[in-house]
């Protein structure tokens, strides 16, 4: 096809190159590799959020504040800890509505001896106390779901507009003389 140069120079050897390329495979390929760094750098990014998600904690929602009886609060409010409405609509009702909500780690260095538990086993030992009723059945894939959709569907689309652009350009190949 390309006999600018044909003395075994380097440019030859690219000339060659470039006739024998599969182009399908090459961009196939470039697909390949550039999806796998954005997923690897999309779920690195978004890690914290998965590693919330109940499924990979053991724990429903590790990072929410924890119920205390106003009566047995310690700390000062508006600092270690805020008064609020139970987050259930069934608890408001129910009496007492209200607790005192701590952080996680504020609960822990004023009420250090639930230490030995974990965040989901005190959640229950408090609302038990407070006579409420947790909601449960939640989705334990909440955080991930969206994480796990944003990092594959620009890839996917990303193959089948090209393998879309692929078949409509190959029907401009020239056939092979017989």
């Amino acid at each position: 096809m390309f006999s600018i140069i044909s003395d075994g120079t380097w440019l030859d050897f690219v000339v060659r190159g470039v006739e024998n390329m599969n182009i399908k495979r090459g961009l196939f390929r470039l697909w390949l590799v550039l999806s796998i760094i954005w997923i690897a750098v999309f779920v690195f990014i978004s890690w914290d959020s998965i590693e919330r998600d109940e499924w990979w904690s053991g724990d429903p929602d590790i990072y929410a504040d924890l119920p205390v009886p106003c009566g047995k609060a310690r700390g000062t409010e508006g600092k270690d800890y805020s008064q609020r409405l139970a987050p259930e609509p069934w608890n408001t009702v129910r009496n007492p509505g209200s607790a005192c909500w701590y952080p996680e780690r504020k609960f822990r260095a004023l009420f250090p001896f639930y230490n030995g538990n974990s965040h989901g086993k005190v959640s229950k030992m408090l609302y038990d106390e407070l006579g409420w009723e947790p909601a449960e059945g939640g989705d334990k894939f909440l955080r991930t779901k969206p994480v796990v959709l944003a990092a594959l569907l620009p890839p996917l689309l990303v193959l089948a507009v090209g393998s879309a652009l692929v078949w409509a350009f190959s029907g401009f190949a020239r056939r092979p003389a017989a």
